[in-house]
């Protein structure tokens, strides 16, 4: 249960996080100076820290999104369920790592 919610807030958190890259193309299009603040925060620490973490709902939310799709089709319901939740996590923070290690 503990996941399906997980699996809920990174989805909000997605639209959240859509809604900052939305505004900040279009501000790379139209808005020069507002494009300036918004790089200025993606390039500080904490800025990295928000796109390291939104990383990690992104992979996190993907791989819950297979895990719903793997129990629509009946399997992993029984004794598999928590390894299959764990192996989310556990995913879900290895791919961010990996993705921030290649940048």
């Amino acid at each position: 249960m503990a996941m399906s919610v997980a699996h809920r807030l990174t989805g909000i958190a997605l639209y959240g996080g859509m809604l900052l890259f939305t505004l900040w193309l279009i501000s790379l299009a139209f808005y020069p100076n507002i494009y300036e603040i918004f790089s200025s925060f993606f390039s500080s620490s904490l800025g990295k820290l928000f796109l390291f973490f939104y990383t990690w709902v992104f992979l996190h939310h993907a791989l819950g999104g297979l895990r719903h799709m793997v129990n629509d089709f009946g399997h992993g319901l029984e004794d598999a369920r928590h390894r299959i939740a764990q192996l989310t996590l556990v995913g879900s923070a290895i791919g961010t790592v990996l993705v921030w290690c290649t940048l």
